[in-house]
């Protein structure tokens, strides 16, 4: 059996994990959104 702290440092890695590969994909797509933001604007004006 795992102790409560082992089961709450094993979630704060998962947690860890998931933001790391949010803010990368974020990185990987601020390029593509600021170029369709900036067509939109645009083509609006």
């Amino acid at each position: 059996m795992t102790t409560f702290a082992e089961t709450c440092s094993r979630k704060g890695q998962i947690v860890k994990t998931i933001a790391a590969y949010a803010v990368m994909i974020e990185l990987s797509l601020l390029p593509g959104l600021q170029a369709a933001s900036t067509e939109k604007k645009e083509n609006q004006a």
